[in-house]
């Protein structure tokens, strides 16, 4: 039984000949076969390109032709992709959380905010005095 991608190769190198054989068969030929294709649409002037890439996509289907420019990845450069995105992902969010604080750091600190810190700093410096007992025998 042939792998996945063994078979894709062969599909998307099918396509190549076909692709190459309608190039090379010139516009009449691409013309005819349009036309074979698609019997009910009147030929309107446009580019063999457009007709080309109608009967490849009539041919094989628009998934497959769509897809073909994708290319097949071994399961280590699937996870390889992932890593870099995660990678990725976590730089933007560094960036992010830096560019966040950096446009909250020049923001002044509320009078509210400095007066109860004072407060509770003078409150925890306080000295204590201490009564002292002394037991003489």
């Amino acid at each position: 039984m042939r792998s996945h991608r063994k078979t894709c190769n062969a599909l998307a190198n099918h396509i190549r000949l076909q692709a190459i054989s309608l190039f090379q068969a010139g516009p009449s030929t691409i013309a005819e076969v349009f036309m074979a294709h698609f019997p009910f649409q009147p030929c309107i002037d446009a580019s063999d390109v457009f007709f080309f890439s109608q009967i490849l996509d009539r041919e094989f289907g628009t998934t497959i032709i769509s897809q073909l420019s994708h290319e097949l990845l071994t399961t280590s450069a699937q996870q390889r992709i992932i890593r870099v995105e995660h990678r990725r992902h976590a730089i933007e969010e560094a960036i992010t959380t830096r560019d966040d604080r950096v446009s909250q750091w020049s923001s002044p600190v509320p009078r509210e905010v400095e007066l109860d810190c004072l407060n509770e700093y003078m409150d925890g410096s306080k000295w204590n005095l201490c009564h002292l007992f002394v037991l003489c025998s």
